[in-house]
Formats: C-alpha cells, sequence, structure tokens
C-alpha cells in the first residue's frame, strides 16, 4: 500500500501545499547555493561542480562538524564523498 505525505500551511484553516516541480536542477543548485540552511544549519558549501577523481561530479559538497557530504551522487563511487568522520 502506498504512503503519501503532504507539507500542510499551518492557520487557522490548515491547508496542504500544492505540489509542483522544478525547471531544473540546475535551478535547484542554485536555490540551495543562495540558502544552504534549507538543508542544514550545520552545513557550509565548500565546493561546486567538484571533480570526484573517478570521472563522475559532485554538484554540490558541503562540510558538517563531523564530516564532509556531497549532494549528488549520481555517478560518484560512494567513498568519493565520505569524510574524515568515517576514518577516510
Amino acid at each position: 500500500m502506498p504512503i503519501h505525505h503532504a507539507i500542510w500551511k499551518v492557520a487557522t484553516q490548515p491547508q496542504p501545499l500544492v505540489e509542483s516541480s522544478l525547471a531544473s536542477e540546475k535551478l535547484l543548485e542554485e536555490m540551495i547555493v543562495a540558502a544552504p540552511r534549507v538543508l542544514s544549519e550545520e552545513w557550509m558549501l565548500i565546493g561546486r561542480q567538484e571533480d570526484t577523481g573517478f570521472g563522475g561530479r559532485i554538484d554540490l559538497l558541503a562540510m558538517a562538524p563531523r564530516w564532509c557530504a556531497g549532494l549528488d551522487r549520481a555517478q560518484t563511487r560512494p567513498h568519493a564523498a565520505r569524510g574524515s568522520g568515517s576514518g577516510t
């Protein structure tokens, strides 16, 4: 059985927000660069369109207090996005 989730506008009369989509992945990337706290208040963006060294690219690279995260896993080997907190 499928599970449906919705995000609601909190008000006297709560209403679900209208579902929509972005025109492109690039637009999402630009939105995150402009306001990285959309993802996390702890993350600091340190790179954009970074070469992984394995023939791929990471759209955005961010650091948190204990680790580093690649924000695009497409064509990227899993260990390329691990940070110092994982022992690499």
